[in-house]
């Protein structure tokens, strides 16, 4: 899998990646419910990548901070705040340099995708949660996005398994190979210029 930064040569074409209308339809009424539930007023979003989750979380009036490491995924999210009119304060800052980055604590902490799970086993992921812990109010909510893998490897078929994405103007493709390594998932995503339509999705695990 990429590290925390294997994102950074996408920026350009990480939205172009994901159906965030289908997406956020799906996922928004889970999150809407449960912050109403807690209370949530002050959230921290990590490794926000382009901003979309940010963005509308900020128009049910939440004050929103979103953080990523790579500055040019925050450019594109900020540009997607000016554009939805809403207000995010935009850090840019790795997972262990939250606490120094961000000011004060939150009523919650979400991290969405694959950035979490990319980091390798405990002795990386350890440090990652007790700094969440440190920027959680007493009562706080920690919101973790974890992709069932298990599922994905009982698809994988002598790591042959792929999944394929067009852009929206159907310009640029998108392929994702998956390859089973012991018990663990590694996969890569390549663009590459679209000669020609290409089928539906095979099969659809990553949201």
């Amino acid at each position: 899998m990429p590290n925390e930064h294997g994102f950074a040569e996408f920026a350009g074409l990480y939205d172009q990646m994901v159906d965030w209308d289908r997406r956020l339809a799906r996922e928004l009424p889970f999150y809407r419910t449960l912050f109403d539930r807690r209370h949530v007023t002050r959230l921290l979003e990590v490794s926000c990548g382009t901003g979309r989750h940010a963005a509308a979380f900020a128009k049910w009036g939440l004050k929103v901070t979103a953080a990523d490491p790579d500055e040019g995924m925050l450019s594109l999210a900020r540009k997607h705040a000016d554009l939805e009119g809403v207000s995010v304060e935009f850090v840019q800052a790795d997972f262990l340099g939250l606490a120094d980055k961000v000011g004060g604590t939150f009523d919650a902490v979400v991290c969405v995708g694959n950035s979490l799970p990319a980091l390798q086993g405990s002795a990386e992921r350890l440090p990652v949660l007790q700094t969440f812990a440190r920027l959680l109010n007493t009562n706080g909510m920690l919101v973790l996005h974890v992709l069932n893998f298990d599922r994905v490897l009982t698809a994988v078929d002598a790591g042959t398994s792929r999944q394929v994405r067009m852009s929206p103007d159907r310009r640029v493709r998108f392929v994702m190979p998956f390859h089973p390594v012991c018990s663990l998932l590694d996969f890569c995503i390549e663009s590459k210029p679209a000669a020609r339509p290409v089928g539906r999705l095979v099969p659809s695990f990553l949201p």
